[in-house]
């Protein structure tokens, strides 16, 4: 009977260590952890401070983190801002879901998605890794999945696979201990009301080319009508905003034209803020250390072209 038993408790560590590498020792999720809870923080106050007074959030992937500004958006519009950018690794449904436990009835999601997890099947699994290990911190793991907004609960063999770093993770965790690089963004890369910003830059950047996407996928679709029913039962009101890729000047107005198709496309499900750019930018001045993450330039332009565009919208209503 030892052997077995002794089987069982080996068993039983090596889920335990590896669950404490995904969630304690991993310093991305440490970083983003982080964020989410001075965003929290930032929304505690305001609800404080100016009780029922409507909230205007972002959620969208890494793009939305490092692209739109709280502070030009309220400064604009009068309302308070938050932006919930998460890592696009943490899935798309968990970042909805996350964006939609932090609204009340009356406050605006603007869904800020990147249109390839839209158009393309199969983007981001659902649940994730860091979905899973942000969850963990919170000790609420069901919800890493998309929780009670998509209806969707882990498995204990989720759990189990969630829960185990991967070999990729762990040559990555040597490597930034071997040289003391650790995760390539720091707290204090968390700015105002959840915006990332980072002075990294690549050099080497260069702008997509040609994107011939110029509808939803049924599964993008699904994803955002499913949203948009949760929203309404809580009473929080939803749109969406392109985010910008860096783009080959070149192919500026055939993908601006086919973003414009998609956008029409999202508009049969919620109201489209069009900031008159379509989710393409060129210029390399505009964009930090990828094709999706804006410079503090390219952020100040997109968030007051976002803004002008967000003050009209809520005019309107």
């Amino acid at each position: 009977m030892k052997l077995p038993f002794i089987l069982i408790l080996s068993l039983i560590a090596a889920y335990a260590l590896s669950a404490v590498l995904t969630i304690t020792v991993n310093p991305e999720t440490a970083f983003w952890a982080e964020a989410v809870a001075r965003r929290e923080a930032a929304v505690a106050a305001i609800r404080r401070e100016s009780p029922g007074k409507p909230i205007t959030f972002f959620a969208g992937g890494s793009s939305c983190a490092f692209s739109i500004a709280p502070k030009i958006i309220e400064e604009t519009t009068g309302q308070p801002a938050i932006n919930l950018g998460l890592p696009v690794a943490s899935g798309a449904k968990y970042i909805l879901h996350h964006a939609l436990r932090q609204a009340q009835s009356g406050d605006l999601i603007v869904v800020c998605l990147e249109p390839d997890i839209l158009t393309s099947p199969d983007q981001e699994s659902s649940p994730s890794k860091t979905g899973f290990a942000l969850e963990a911190k919170r000790g609420n793991l069901i919800d890493s999945a998309g929780g009670s907004t998509f209806g969707e609960i882990p498995s204990i063999s989720d759990y189990l696979t969630l829960s185990r770093p991967g070999a990729g993770y762990l040559i990555t965790l040597a490597g930034r201990s071997i040289t003391g690089k650790g995760y390539r963004y720091k707290p204090e890369d968390i700015g105002y009301r959840g915006l990332l910003r980072t002075d990294s830059r690549d050099p080497d950047l260069r702008g997509v080319g040609n994107s011939d996407a110029t509808a939803l996928h049924p599964e993008g679709r699904l994803l955002l009508e499913t949203f948009a029913a949760a929203a309404k039962q809580k009473g929080v009101r939803l749109a969406y905003s392109m985010p910008w890729y860096f783009t080959d000047t070149a192919s500026l107005a055939h993908n601006r034209a086919n973003k414009q198709k998609v956008l029409a496309d999202i508009a049969t499900i919620m109201p489209v803020i069009e900031d008159g750019f379509s989710g393409a930018m060129d210029g390399i001045e505009n964009f930090a250390d990828s094709g999706l993450h804006l410079s503090d330039s390219g952020t100040a332009a997109r968030s007051q072209a976002l803004a002008d565009a967000l003050k009209a919208h809520l005019e309107t209503r």
